[in-house]
């Protein structure tokens, strides 16, 4: 049991941490009569807190479920299921449920994207976090999906949009792919979504799912009256969920979920009673308007990406101060002359083909969110504003859209068109000797120690090594690609 609970799963099952269940439990607010479904259930972790949530709103003289009637706890027990593809997760599962009280726990060995057996059943709740990862080759689903696709995570949101009841409520973790990856399924399931049933987005801090794993996911909220009752998408950003995020996930005094949970609600039933929501007194909160986000069919749900102003967390109306005092003495602000500082990466590609993609760009943007928490922290005075990442390859479109998403600098061979490395190297005439594919990591140690760093240091008459270590006909193959190269810059 430990070697499967303490791991990540072979389909990209990550454990959900309690805290993570409860809050979104505690935005769905499940009812005793409700039919709630976890189609990757796992450990059964979502049901058992939905039941405990429910027996709580029961409660009498301090004992959770003594409302509930014999008759109730039966429809309960009935209303509560869960499907999971993994045998081990199943019998998990079904422990977990007895060890909680259900005698007959509903936990099926059931694959959820490929098979049609529960096809036409629907729920009023449901909960989940289903697997990452896609099967070498991809999944092959039937043709009920609403969007076609062979993407584990697109099949899984439509999924369990589409199996929502007419009054139905969902809350899903799903990976940074869904919200911003261009690829037409993608954007397809994000058109659906927002034309049916989204109303919210929680972007979480990437390392919630530390050890595990340091993936960035946000949590899609979904109700299909409140969705047509708005215009509008409610973006939440949580930086700090209660824990550092290095592996051992310590506590720590700063958690956004509190707030965050009130304001979603707040906004929840303000929507639902027709009545307006006062979004600015929280900071970390945006309201976007769908037309906005379809306006270039993009579908993009990174509410960095439609950011307009910062937004100041408090309730009482804001006046200049030169309106209401006189200032006598003007003080200089002690970070008024506080240098602001761009992180740049470069990643180094020598083989023909290779591509700077999504996981690339990932690593570089959690680098400078780390440094960006260091100095809110005041472990450092660096103060990082801007991020670029340059290499000497291509960029993914999935990259390139993530780094539209989050204002990031791209720099590449001929990333942005007509203004990547090659145009800068040509402008400046500067060819390092890295572009040569035939230079290894070897050889390039060797030259770079005999001050050999540019093109033009090869073609010069009588090149010879001191210390002879590459061959002669090594050495003419080299030179043979640098005045191409050369000849090519100096058209």
């Amino acid at each position: 049991m430990l070697s499967v609970l303490g791991s990540q799963g072979d389909a990209g099952q990550f454990r959900t941490p309690r805290h993570i269940i409860e809050f979104m439990v505690n935005i769905i607010e499940p009812k005793k009569n409700e039919t709630i479904l976890d189609p990757a259930c796992g450990t059964a972790g979502f049901l058992i807190s939905s039941y405990k949530h429910i027996a709580e709103k029961n409660s009498k003289d301090g004992k959770n479920g003594a409302n509930l009637t014999p008759d109730d706890r039966n429809k309960l027990a009935e209303n509560i299921i869960g499907y999971d593809i993994s045998p081990d997760m199943v019998r998990l599962s079904l422990v977990n449920m007895y060890l909680h009280g259900f005698r007959t726990p509903n936990i099926f060995e059931y694959d959820t994207l490929t098979s049609e057996d529960r096809w036409n059943e629907y729920f009023d709740i449901v909960l989940a976090n289903p697997p990452f990862m896609s099967p070498k080759g991809g999944i092959k689903p039937h043709k009920r999906f609403s969007v076609q696709s062979n993407r584990s995570e697109v099949l899984f949101v439509d999924y369990i949009a589409e199996h929502l009841a007419p009054t139905g409520r969902a809350a899903v973790i799903v990976p940074e792919g869904i919200i911003f990856q261009s690829q037409n399924a993608y954007k397809q399931l994000r058109k659906m979504l927002i034309e049916k049933c989204l109303y919210a987005v929680v972007s979480l801090p990437a390392g919630v799912f530390n050890p595990y794993s340091g993936v960035k996911t946000s949590i899609l909220l979904m109700d299909k009256n409140i969705s047509k009752r708005t215009d509008k998408i409610l973006f939440v950003k949580i930086e700090n969920d209660g824990f550092d995020l290095g592996a051992q996930r310590r506590p720590i005094k700063q958690n956004d979920i509190p707030q965050s949970l009130s304001a979603i609600k707040e906004y929840y039933n303000n929507i639902y009673s027709n009545n307006n929501f006062d979004i600015d007194i929280y900071s970390n909160l945006s309201l976007v308007e769908k037309t906005k986000i379809a306006e270039d069919g993009d579908f993009c749900l990174t509410c960095d990406r439609y950011r307009e102003q910062e937004i100041i967390n408090s309730k009482y109306k804001l006046i200049e101060i030169q309106k209401i005092c006189e200032i006598v003495n003007d003080k200089p602000n002690i970070f008024e002359n506080e240098k602001k500082y761009t992180f740049i990466e470069c990643k180094y590609h020598n083989r023909q083909g290779i591509y700077c993609g999504s996981k690339d760009i990932l690593y570089t943007w959690a680098r400078f969110l780390d440094l960006q928490d260091g100095f809110k922290s005041q472990k450092n005075f660096y103060n990082f504003t801007s991020v670029w990442l340059i290499t000497n390859t291509k960029f993914s479109d999935h990259a390139k859209q993530f780094g539209l998403c989050k204002k990031m600098g791209l720099l590449g061979w001929n990333w942005p068109e007509n203004g990547g490395l090659a145009y800068y190297i040509k402008k400046a005439k500067f060819w390092p000797i890295t572009i040569l594919s035939n230079i290894d990591n070897n050889i390039r140690k060797i030259l770079f120690k005999e001050g050999i760093i540019l093109i033009s240091d090869l073609l010069k008459p009588n090149f010879t090594l001191k210390n002879g270590k590459i061959s002669q006909k090594k050495i003419s193959i080299i030179q043979e690609e640098a005045q191409k190269v050369m000849d090519y810059f100096e058209e």
